[in-house]
């Protein structure tokens, strides 16, 4: 039976995105110790040396910035990588099914933005922007290479319409 509502998201992710409660989640500095302590026993996710190309350039650009990854992810992000890599290398092959799992991995690897979870009141037929999706990330530079990324497969989508 499929559980409904969000899954909870990790306690580092929560401590980035400034979504951490002291009333629901325990004092921030004993989560911080616990964070520190489980990423030490996994270490940084590694980029796999198999990866080329697109592949490589979706995880310097999206896996290498996140420092709330640890290893533990680093199957998910490699799969990542790869589905992106066939997103862009043949996007007129990627079917709805592979975006759903791309999309998938990204809300498991805390890629996602939390404010596209709130329900639309309206919905525009036959437009997307990608500006909407915006990746989280701590640093101004970071999110204006994400804000970069969103505004070309903007135009490649605008392009295909």
């Amino acid at each position: 039976m499929v559980k409904r509502g969000q899954k909870p998201s990790a306690p580092h992710l929560r401590l980035v995105t400034g979504q951490h409660r002291d009333d629901r989640h325990g004092d921030v500095g004993e989560v911080r110790k616990a964070t520190a302590a489980a990423a030490a026993t996994f270490g940084k996710p590694v980029c796999p040396t198999y990866l080329r190309g697109e592949a490589r350039t979706a995880w310097r650009m999206f896996i290498a910035p996140a420092d709330w990854l640890d290893a533990s992810r680093e199957p998910s992000a490699i799969a990542f990588c790869e589905l992106w890599q066939e997103f862009r290398t043949m996007p007129a092959r990627f079917t709805a099914a592979r975006h759903a799992q791309m999309r998938a991995y990204m809300g498991e690897l805390g890629l996602t933005d939390p404010r596209d979870a709130a329900p639309q009141k309206r919905r525009r037929p036959m437009s997307f922007s990608m500006r909407s999706v915006v990746v989280l990330f701590p640093s101004a530079t970071r999110r204006s290479l994400v804000v970069e990324i969103a505004d070309m497969l903007e135009r490649y989508w605008s392009d295909r319409a």
